[in-house]
C-alpha cells in the first residue's frame, strides 16, 4: 500500500489509525457498504415506510435528496480523504478550538442518534404480532454482538460484517415488499390513485415547512456526519478514484433499498387506515394467512435487528474516534502505553453501552421519551454545516473565530426547540434543525469574509 505520511492527519499512531480507519486499506466495495449501512438503519426503514404511507410514491422525492447528498459530497471526496475525520479537517482549517467543539457536537449527537436508533428498532419490534417475546433481551443481545465485533478489530472487521449484513437486509426487504404487494394485489385493495396521490396532496400532509425541513436535513446529513467522513478516509489509497466511486455506489445502493423499496413498502400500506409511526411495521402482515404473517413478521424483525447493529457499529467507531483522537480526552492515558489499543477498545465498548442504555436512562430522568428529543442530534450535527462548506470552498479558510458559526446556530436551534416545546408551537421545533443549518452557513461565510478582507 502506498505511504500516507504526507497526509495532514491528527493521528500518527499506527495502532489507532488501524483501529479507526483500517490502515486506509479498506476496499472500495466495502467502503460503499459501510456508507450504505449508516443510511440503511432501523430508523431509515421506519422513516421511509412512514413517509411512503403519508405521501405515497411522492415520498421518494425526499429520499432522493438523501441519495443526492452522497453525490454532492463526492465533489469534495479528495479533500475529505486527506484527513482522519470531520474534526481533523476543521481543526487543520480553523484551529484546535474548532476541532474540539465540532468533536463534542459529533460525539454527543451520535451518542443520542444511536440511542434513538435502538429505541426505534425496539418500537418497531414491539409492534409485531409476537407473543411472550422479550425484545429487551433480544435487542440487548444484538447490541452486544455489534459492540464485541467492533471491539475485536475495529474498522476492518466492521467493513466485512456490514457487507454481509447489507446483502441480507436487501434480500429480506425485497421479499417483504414483494410479499406485501402480491397479497394486496390479490385482495384487490391496491389502486393507482392510492399509491400515487396528487403531489400537492402529498406535500400538504407534511406541510410546506415540514417538506422543506426534510429536504434540508437529507441534503446536509452526509456533510455533517463524521461516521461518513471516517468511512471515506478508510478507503484504500491504492485506488485513487475509490472515494468518489464509493460515494456514487452508496447513493445508488441507498436509492434501491431505502428510497425505492422503503417508499413502496409504506405506499402499499396506504390501504390500511389509522396507522402511525409506532405501528406501521406491525401492519405489514395484516390480511395475510397465519403462516405467511408469521414469516413476514419474522422477516421484519430480522430486518430491524440487522439494520440496527450495522448502524451502531459504525457510529460507535465514530464517537470513539471523536472522543479519543479529536477531543483527546484520554490522551495522557494513551501516550507511551503499550496497552493503548486495548484501552481504546475498552473505551469503545463503554461508549456503545452508554448509547444503548445510558441515553434512554438520562431522557427518562428528564421526564420525557427519547422520541420527544429527536431534535437534539439534528441540531448538534447541522450546526457544523457552515464551517465545513467554507472549509471546502474557500481558499483562505483559516479564521480561528469560525467556532462562533457553530455555537450561535446551536443556541438558535435549541432556543427554537425549547420555546416550541413550552408554547406548543410544534412548527418551531420542526424548523430548529433547518434554522441551525442556514444560520451556520451565514455566520461562517460572514466570519470568513471579514477575516479575509482584513488580511487583504
Amino acid at each position: 500500500m502506498k505511504s500516507n505520511e504526507n497526509l495532514p492527519r491528527t493521528l500518527s499512531d499506527t495502532q489507532l489509525d488501524g483501529y479507526f480507519l483500517g490502515n486506509r486499506s479498506i476496499k472500495t466495495r466495502q467502503v460503499t457498504n459501510l456508507l450504505i449501512s449508516t443510511s440503511f438503519g432501523a430508523n431509515a426503514i421506519l422513516y421511509a415506510a412512514w413517509l411512503g404511507y403519508a405521501m405515497g410514491i411522492w415520498a421518494i422525492v425526499i429520499q432522493i435528496a438523501w441519495c443526492l447528498s452522497f453525490i454532492l459530497l463526492s465533489k469534495f471526496s479528495n479533500q475529505i480523504y486527506k484527513y482522519t475525520s470531520l474534526h481533523d479537517f476543521l481543526g487543520v482549517k480553523f484551529g484546535n478550538v474548532v476541532r474540539i467543539i465540532s468533536a463534542i457536537c459529533s460525539a454527543l449527537g451520535l451518542l443520542y442518534f444511536m440511542g434513538w436508533e435502538i429505541a426505534i428498532a425496539q418500537s418497531g419490534l414491539e409492534s409485531l404480532a409476537f407473543n411472550n417475546v422479550n425484545w429487551n433481551l433480544i435487542v440487548g443481545t444484538f447490541i452486544l454482538i455489534a459492540i464485541v465485533y467492533t471491539f475485536i478489530n475495529g474498522r476492518k472487521l466492521v467493513s466485512v460484517i456490514d457487507t454481509i449484513l447489507n446483502a441480507l437486509k436487501f434480500i429480506i426487504l425485497i421479499i417483504i415488499v414483494i410479499a406485501l404487494g402480491i397479497n394486496l394485489g390479490s385482495s384487490g385493495d391496491l389502486s393507482f390513485n392510492l399509491i400515487i396521490p396528487s403531489f400537492s396532496e402529498s406535500v400538504a400532509v407534511l406541510g410546506i415547512l415540514g417538506f422543506v425541513t426534510n429536504l434540508v436535513f437529507n441534503l446536509s446529513w452526509q456533510f455533517v456526519d463524521n461516521s461518513s467522513w471516517q468511512t471515506i478516509s478508510s478507503n484504500s489509497s491504492e485506488d485513487k478514484h475509490g472515494t468518489k466511486k464509493s460515494l456514487f455506489g452508496a447513493s445508488g445502493g441507498v436509492f434501491l433499498t431505502v428510497a425505492f423499496l422503503g417508499t413502496f413498502l409504506g405506499a402499499f400500506l396506504r390501504v390500511r387506515t389509522g396507522l402511525d409511526s409506532d405501528n406501521i411495521l406491525g401492519a405489514v402482515s395484516l390480511g395475510m394467512s397465519s403462516n405467511l404473517a408469521n414469516i413476514t413478521n419474522f422477516s421484519v424483525a430480522a430486518l430491524l435487528l440487522l439494520s440496527m447493529i450495522s448502524l451502531v457499529d459504525n457510529s460507535t467507531l465514530s464517537v470513539a474516534q471523536s472522543i479519543i483522537s479529536d477531543i483527546g480526552l484520554f490522551k495522557k492515558n494513551l501516550e507511551n502505553n503499550k496497552y493503548k489499543l486495548n484501552i481504546v477498545r475498552v473505551i469503545t465498548i463503554v461508549l456503545g453501552l452508554i448509547a444503548a442504555w445510558g441515553v434512554r436512562v438520562f431522557i427518562d430522568f428528564l421526564g420525557g421519551s427519547i422520541f420527544d428529543f429527536v431534535y437534539v442530534f439534528i441540531i448538534l450535527q447541522l450546526s457544523l454545516l457552515g464551517p465545513i462548506l467554507v472549509g471546502f470552498i474557500s481558499k483562505k479558510s483559516n479564521s480561528k473565530y469560525i467556532w462562533v458559526s457553530i455555537v450561535l446556530p446551536l443556541i438558535i436551534g435549541f432556543s427554537l426547540s425549547i420555546i416550541g416545546t413550552i408554547t406548543g408551537m410544534t412548527e418551531l421545533v420542526d424548523v430548529a434543525g433547518t434554522a441551525s443549518a442556514i444560520s451556520s452557513i451565514i455566520f461562517a461565510s460572514i466570519i470568513n469574509n471579514i477575516k479575509n478582507e482584513l488580511k487583504d
